[in-house]
Formats: structure tokens, sequence, C-alpha cells
């Protein structure tokens, strides 16, 4: 990458240069190898999977509308969660962490309880076809209907 194009379709794109990006992306790549590390994971194992950890059913089916807890509900509470599942070589949820959160943080948690005993999913693939640890985000809306 050595130049970023923005603007509108109909109009003349703005051109910015950015002279080579091989050192910042080299940079880049270290550290999320270095994230990879921290959650006990090979990031070269990561970088080359066949196949990501891919959710068995719909995400969207992980959480019900009976989940939302009443006292939340009855003031009017929302929240939007970003998990990170931890996925183990069968396909389960081996940990669940909250990476972002709106108030209250209860959301979170409750969300991690319910994802960690209702998802599941064929597990990531090596290079090679082989079953390993992975991991999967996600983002809830918790939202009351208008």
């Amino acid at each position: 990458i050595n130049a970023l194009s923005f603007g509108r379709r109909a109009t003349k794109q703005t051109q910015l240069d950015l002279r080579s990006m091989k050192a910042p992306m080299a940079g880049m790549r270290h550290c999320i190898d270095n994230l990879v590390k921290s959650w006990g994971l090979d990031p070269t194992v990561i970088a080359t999977l066949s196949r990501q950890a891919t959710p068995v059913g719909q995400p969207q089916r992980w959480l019900r509308s009976d989940d939302y807890p009443a006292d939340s509900l009855a003031a009017g509470e929302m929240a939007v969660v970003a998990v990170r599942l931890d996925v183990d070589e069968g396909g389960k949820v081996a940990g669940c962490h909250v990476q972002e959160s709106t108030r209250p943080v209860s959301f979170g948690e409750l969300s991690c309880r319910l994802i960690s005993r209702r998802a599941s999913f064929m597990p990531a693939l090596d290079a090679s076809g082989k079953a390993v640890k992975s991991y999967y985000n996600a983002t809830i809306k918790w939202m009351m209907g208008i």
C-alpha cells in the first residue's frame, strides 16, 4: 500500500500518497502476533488456517428475547457488547472475553454466560486440515423493540 484514495463516486477522488507502508504494516503484524500469543494461540497457525471457527447454526439464536433482564427492560437499558470466544479443537466455547461493552456492564457478563452455554462451532482447521484452537469475534446488540 503506498496511496489512499477517497471521495464520492461522482466527484474527483483525492489521493493521499503514503510512501511505503511496508514497515508500519510489519509493525502491525508484530503487534497482532503478540496479541494472539497472549490469548494462548500460535500466530503462525492462526494466520494460515484453512478454515476459521464457524458457528453451527445461526449465531442470532444464541440469545433470545426472553433472556433480556427484566430490570434492564423496565429501566429502558440497552447495550452493545463485543466478545471474543475461545473455541477449542472440538468446537466448544472454552472461554468468553468481553472486549468492549456499553453500560450497564452486566450485559457483557450475561452475554458470555449464555453464549458459552449455547454456541457451538465447526472448529478451525490448520493448513493441513487438523482441528486447532482458535477464536471467534461476535457483537451483541441488546435492544428493545420499538
